[in-house]
């Protein structure tokens, strides 16, 4: 009873009021648990069960802290939708047992598909490890397969999915792990929060009071949004950039009207432009090279592509159309194509990246005597 020791300090007695289905399962039918009660009751019964011995639902319902009943309905549940060789009650051994042997619990139903995606978020997982988040997501992963039982197994290492399949973040943005917690948890409880902040080229950090709404992972680097108390307007906070966070237990009430596909929808990244001026029509040529890597993703919600021709008919490359509320990224972007992308408009884009080219010319137009 080892077991039952265990699990008798970490479940809780558990009354469930969803009713047990009479009729067998269906073929190809997902059975769920209705709580982590209940799985964690199932674990111990398929432990006992395992042992080969009978095993009595009153000795069970005590060593878990809840009633026979319950045992009964959790016996019935592993014999009907879980199609386990649980036997009825045997007066003569006095208890369940399984008729057969049970190699494991598959407690979760997978398809072909959703294995593959399981698979596929492994590596992803992979990806952060050395980050602040790879603990939490390693609990998380393993949260969800669980279930699972000995039917699958995940390793970090081997053949298979592993060497088939990869992910890399470059330039993953280095976060303190206990910023990104009291930040998360200061979003999930809507507490009044302050920190300072160090905005880039500043001297150094200021103070930010702020209502934090919304934590934002865009590019690699993970932002928070929120409401500064001191300039009464929504602002986007860079987490590596905040320092000594902390909340006031003042709790505020979110703004109903916010959604973070409303906040973010007119931006190219995460820059949006304070006030609420309306959005720039930006215009972007570009080569027939480039034409085929822009076509391959998609940028915004607002692009429109347009094909251009020669007069031959042969392609001349594409335009694309964005409508943004914030030009910085946009410009930053279009430097990373080179001489393979030309902005059209607005004017005020093509100075700033007239002047921008004037000064690469300065940087690397000089040669070495």
């Amino acid at each position: 009873m080892e077991y039952f020791e265990k699990m008798k300090k970490r479940t809780r007695p558990v009354q469930t009021k969803a009713r047990m289905a009479k009729t067998p399962s269906s073929p190809g039918r997902r059975e769920v648990l209705h709580t982590g009660a209940q799985l964690e009751r199932i674990q111990a019964i398929h432990a006992a069960l395992a042992g080969g011995k009978a095993v009595n639902a009153l000795k069970l319902a005590n060593a878990l802290e809840v009633n026979d009943k319950t045992i009964r309905r959790d016996l019935a549940f592993m014999r009907d939708r879980l199609e386990l060789p649980v036997s009825e009650y045997d007066p003569a051994r006095g208890g369940f047992f399984y008729t057969e042997a049970v190699a494991n619990l598959p407690l979760m139903q997978i398809t072909e598909g959703e294995l593959l995606a399981l698979m596929v978020a492994r590596q992803a997982v992979e990806a952060y490890r050395g980050t602040p988040y790879a603990h939490t997501l390693e609990r998380a992963f393993a949260k969800l397969t669980a279930g699972l039982g000995d039917v699958v197994s995940f390793s970090a290492s081997g053949a298979g999915l592993p060497g088939a399949i990869s992910f890399r973040n470059v330039g993953m943005a280095a976060v303190n792990t206990a910023v990104f917690t009291a930040a998360s948890r200061a979003v999930l409880k809507c507490e009044e929060s302050t920190f300072l902040y160090q905005k880039p080229d500043d001297y150094g950090p200021e103070p930010r009071r702020v209502w934090p709404y919304h934590l934002a992972c865009i590019g690699g680097m993970w932002y928070l949004v929120g409401h500064d108390l001191d300039r009464q307007a929504m602002r986007t906070f860079a987490l590596p950039r905040i320092h000594d966070f902390k909340t006031t237990k003042h709790q505020f009430v979110r703004d109903p009207d916010f959604s973070p596909e409303k906040y973010f929808g007119d931006s190219f990244g995460m820059l949006r432009g304070e006030g609420d001026g309306g959005t720039v029509r930006v215009r972007i040529a570009f080569d027939t090279y480039a034409s085929d890597l822009v076509r391959e993703r998609f940028w915004h919600t607002s692009q429109v592509i347009t094909e251009k021709t020669n007069a031959d008919g042969s392609s001349n490359g594409i335009e694309l159309e964005l409508r943004v509320r914030n030009t910085d990224e946009v410009r930053r972007w279009v430097l990373g194509w080179g001489e393979r992308a030309r902005v059209i408009e607005p004017p005020e884009l093509v100075a700033e990246m007239r002047d921008v080219a004037a000064r690469l010319v300065k940087i690397y137009g000089r040669r070495k005597r």
